[in-house]
């Protein structure tokens, strides 16, 4: 995307904010480069990091937070530092469901870290769920294992960088 169609995707997320400072958007085009999926994960982690926060009906930037805010070369920094943010169970089963692979089902990561953790059947759909809010997996309509919920990253390059931290 062109600087200017960046500006506008900004804007076009970020509706509910009451004013998007020059300096939120110049930060997110400049990381962003052009690619409209950095832009989307990117307002992701302006979330994460309380840059953007949550007041009465609308949402603010809160300044100070924005000006602390390092802004991640690349998508795979992004990616580290979106998945920094998870909860320590979020982050539990996003790592076990890296070594499954870009498609995981629920049953199998569920599997992998029984020994580890004692979250609940409900528990552990509750935090598949806040990961699919936080936009790091999407639950797929169909699964090709019957009787179990598949799922994939947002991106193979999520699923690689979460894999390699594990090393």
């Amino acid at each position: 995307l062109s600087a200017i169609d960046s500006r506008h995707m900004i804007t076009d997320l970020l509706t509910e904010v009451r004013h998007v400072p020059f300096r939120l958007s110049d930060l997110v085009v400049y990381g962003a480069k052009g690619n409209p999926f950095y832009i989307e994960q990117m307002i992701y982690l302006l979330y994460d990091d309380e840059v953007i926060q949550p007041q009465e009906s609308r949402k603010n930037v809160n300044l100070g937070k924005l000006e602390a805010l390092t802004v991640p070369e690349d998508l795979p920094a992004l990616f580290q530092a979106r998945v920094a943010h998870l909860l320590f169970a979020e982050k539990q089963i996003i790592e076990a469901a890296s070594v499954v692979g870009q498609v995981f089902w629920d049953d199998a990561v569920r599997a992998m870290i029984m020994p580890e953790t004692k979250l609940s059947a409900e528990a552990f759909q509750n935090v598949l769920s806040a990961l699919e809010q936080k936009a790091l997996i999407v639950r797929r309509r169909s699964s090709r294992l019957a009787g179990v919920s598949e799922f994939s990253f947002v991106h193979d390059m999520l699923q690689d960088e979460v894999y390699e931290q594990l090393a």
